[in-house]
Formats: structure tokens, C-alpha cells, sequence
């Protein structure tokens, strides 16, 4: 079958599908295995796919997955987010913006912990919410910043979006997460500034904390104890990746046990907690590897269609400005990351871009970093981005109007992470290329 009809038949009948509401594991993995019966050898093609779908998932990187969601959940049980803010509370409070200062630090904090934006979303929306609401802070800008925190979660290692990222193009998982560490950085330190010039354009809007309210040096000296699990944790999973101790994959292990050690010292892991830990683990992890699979299923068959290799030998040959080729994969990535999830959505396309930006010399690393700011952007763009929905469900006060309109100075800000990252490539690719040297 001629290549451009397959592509419209494959692409069509998804959207089709996703339009119909039919949940994205269900689509890629029934449309896959029907073309494959009609066009690739009938009820032997299902044993292709089954062979396909089996080796796919046999890679060890994959047992990360599991394993930074269970951190993630204990440490969202465990209440270390609450000890936290209530160390940036008293650090911060006195400053205009201060709090929203505060969320920003903790967002960094926890996305080297537990690496989704969702655990951030939601432990933020409930506990630094209602106090910056409390204190006469913009609901608008106050949700805004959580969001926009929260997204640094998949950026800072580890992260479970990098390693669906590496799993996809082949790209080592150590180093990607190692180029998310200063571009991370980056984004938390322009998020605080901005924070800061928005409450000192707004005071009524993100005002101090009175001075009655206010910590004294010794409390605000004893608060610091609510900071240091975290940085044990932080340390403990990032430092062993830096040294070779532990893989990507075991550095997860290394921060389940961690988190397990913290948890017991906090007195968390009653047997509702363990329960919530274990549920939250489950169903998130099932809910991930069932698109995995169905995401390899449709991959394969985009694969064998030659579909990739013809796209990528077809932009070779027509010349195309490489940036005018990069801005249309960007705007594809944010458009279906409003709609579906951006890691079904890598895998979906993965035959077709991998080679493409092979052909055309990219660096994948950066491209990583890229791929990831278009999921924050994804997550945070109505109607279905996830964290509204996550903000919406820990904060039923706010209107979705308010929350949509939260969200789009940073969904503006993160687009411009993008051209600060390609303009700056190196701000990806040194640290990376250090830790190599």
C-alpha cells in the first residue's frame, strides 16, 4: 500500500477514535492490531506484534518507572511537604511574593524527589493554597505559580517523563537526567524572580506576611529540620547516579528505601498511608505501562509501514530549514499534549521524528529537554492539561475560567524556555558532557 494513504489511514482513524472518546491504550493497540491483520499477513501479524510488544518492554529501564512512583507516593503521604513549606513560610513570609517564593523553592525541592507533576501539583494545591489565600494572595497567581512549580517536577531528576524519553530514542537515561539539572535550576530561578516583580507590581495582590506573624531568627533556624529529609533524599538519588554507585534504574530502588527511612522517622507509614502508597503506585504504574504497550504496538507497525524512513529521507531531500522542521514538531507535541498523554503521544511518533532528527544532526539531549517543556506546556494548556484538573480537585473553590487563566502566563513562559534552550544549547549539553569527560 502506497506509504501516504497507510500514514492517512494510521493518523486518521486515531484521532478519529480519540475524538469518540475512546481512551488512547484502547486505540493505538485495536487500530495496530487491525491494520496489521488486513495489511501484514493476517492472524500471523498478531504474533509479530506480541513478540514486538514483549521485547519492548524488556528493558530494565522500564523497572525505574514503578519504583520513582512508589517514591513519589510514599513521600506524599509521609506530610514532608507540610514541614517544608512551613520552613519556606517562616524563611520567606516577610517578603513581598514571599510565599509564592516559597512554593517555587518547594516545587524544585519535590521534583528531585518524586518527578511528576501531578504528586506537586496536588501536594502544593493543598498545602500552600490556602495559605497564600488566607494571606490576601490573587487566586489567579497563586494557583498560576503552583502550576507552573509543579512542572519543574519533570525537568529536575529523575524524572519519569525523561526516562519514557531515553526508553523511546535510545538515548542513555543517565545523562538525560543529568541535562535536566541546570535548565531546572534555570526555570526555578526565573520563576522566583518573576514572582517577585509580580508582587512588588502588585503588593495587594501577593502581599508580606505582617510583622506580627512573622518567625524570629530561633524558629525560623529550628524550621530548617523540615528541609533535611529532603535534601538526604535529593542527595542520596542524585549523587548516586553522579558517581556510577547506581544506575538510573537502581537509583530509584536507592530512593524507595530512602523515602521508606524518612517516612518511619515521620511516623507515616501507618497501614492507611501504606495502603494509599501501594494504591497510588499501582494504579499509576498500570495505568503507564498499558500505553507503553499499546504505544509499542502501534510504533511497530508504523515502523514496518517504512513510514519513518520515508519522512525523514523526504525532508532530507526537500532541503527544509531545520528550524522551520523543529517549530512544526513542537507545535505538534503541545497541541496533542492538550488531548493526550505526551509519552503515548513519543511513542506514537517515535518511528517518524527519531529518524527524522537523526537525519538532521540534532542533539537528542536537547531535544530531550525540548520534548519535556512541551509536556509541562501540554499538562498546562486547557481544556485538558493535567495539572487543571489535579489544581481543580484539591482546590473546589477555584473556577476552571480562573484556573485556565492561571495557567497561561507560564504555558508563555515555558515557550520561551523552549527558545532559551535552543539558543543555549549548552545550558543542556555541558554538564552531560562534563560528567562523560
Amino acid at each position: 500500500m502506497d506509504v501516504v494513504l497507510f500514514s492517512i489511514i494510521l493518523f486518521g482513524s486515531l484521532i478519529v477514535t480519540l475524538m469518540l472518546g475512546v481512551p488512547v491504550a484502547f486505540s493505538m493497540s485495536t487500530i495496530a492490531l487491525l491494520l496489521g491483520f488486513f495489511f501484514w499477513g493476517g492472524g500471523s501479524s498478531f504474533f509479530g506484534f506480541i513478540s514486538a510488544m514483549f521485547n519492548g518492554m524488556q528493558g530494565t529501564i522500564y523497572l525505574a518507572i514503578p519504583m520513582y512512583i512508589l517514591m513519589a507516593a510514599i513521600l506524599r503521604y509521609s506530610n514532608l511537604a507540610d514541614d517544608m513549606y512551613d520552613c519556606m513560610y517562616k524563611w520567606f513570609g516577610r517578603l513581598r511574593g514571599g510565599l509564592a517564593v516559597g512554593s517555587v523553592v518547594i516545587c524544585a525541592l519535590f521534583a528531585a524527589m518524586v518527578g511528576l507533576t501531578s504528586v506537586a501539583t496536588a501536594t502544593l494545591g493543598s498545602t500552600a493554597l490556602p495559605s497564600m489565600e488566607k494571606r490576601g494572595y490573587d487566586q489567579k497567581f497563586a494557583a498560576g505559580i503552583i502550576m507552573g512549580g509543579a512542572c519543574i517536577g519533570i525537568i529536575i531528576p529523575p524524572s519519569v517523563t525523561m526516562l519514557i524519553y531515553s526508553a523511546v530514542t535510545e538515548t542513555s537515561p543517565g545523562q538525560m537526567f543529568i541535562a535536566g539539572v541546570i535548565p531546572g535550576l534555570v526555570i526555578a530561578v526565573i520563576l522566583i524572580i518573576y514572582s517577585i516583580i509580580y508582587a512588588y507590581k502588585n503588593p495587594t495582590k501577593a502581599p508580606a506576611i505582617s510583622k506580627e506573624e512573622s518567625a524570629t531568627w530561633k524558629e525560623k533556624m529550628t524550621s530548617l529540620r523540615g528541609i533535611i529529609l529532603p535534601v538526604i533524599i535529593i542527595v542520596a538519588v542524585i549523587a548516586s547516579i553522579l558517581t556510577g554507585f547506581a544506575t538510573p534504574t537502581e537509583a530509584g530502588a536507592v530512593g524507595v528505601v530512602g523515602s521508606l527511612i524518612c517516612a518511619g522517622i515521620k511516623k507515616a507509614l501507618s497501614k492507611d498511608n501504606m495502603k494509599k502508597m501501594l494504591t497510588m503506585t499501582t494504579n499509576l504504574s498500570g495505568s503507564i505501562f498499558y500505553i507503553i504497550i499499546a504505544s509499542v504496538a502501534y510504533a511497530r507497525i508504523t515502523s514496518v509501514s517504512g513510514l519513518g524512513q520515508t519522512v525523514a529521507n523526504w525532508v532530507a531531500s526537500s532541503n527544509l530549514n531545520f528550524y522551520v522542521v523543529l517549530a512544526f514538531i513542537c507545535l505538534f507535541f503541545g497541541f496533542i499534549g492538550m488531548f493526550m498523554d505526551a509519552g503515548a503521544a513519543l511513542f506514537m511518533t517515535g518511528p517518524i521524528i527519531v529518524p527524522l532528527l537523526h537525519a538532521m544532526g540534532f542533539n537528542m539531549l536537547v531535544f530531550g529537554l525540548v520534548f519535556v517543556l512541551l509536556v509541562c506546556i501540554g499538562s498546562l494548556s486547557p481544556p485538558f492539561g493535567i495539572c487543571l484538573f489535579v489544581m481543580k480537585g484539591v482546590a473546589p473553590q477555584l473556577s476552571m475560567n480562573t484556573i485556565y487563566r492561571a495557567s497561561i502566563p507560564f504555558i508563555v513562559m515555558y515557550a520561551l524556555f523552549i527558545v532559551l534552550f535552543l539558543a543555549v544549547p549548552q545550558l543542556v549539553t555541558w554538564l552531560p558532557g562534563l560528567m562523560m569527560g
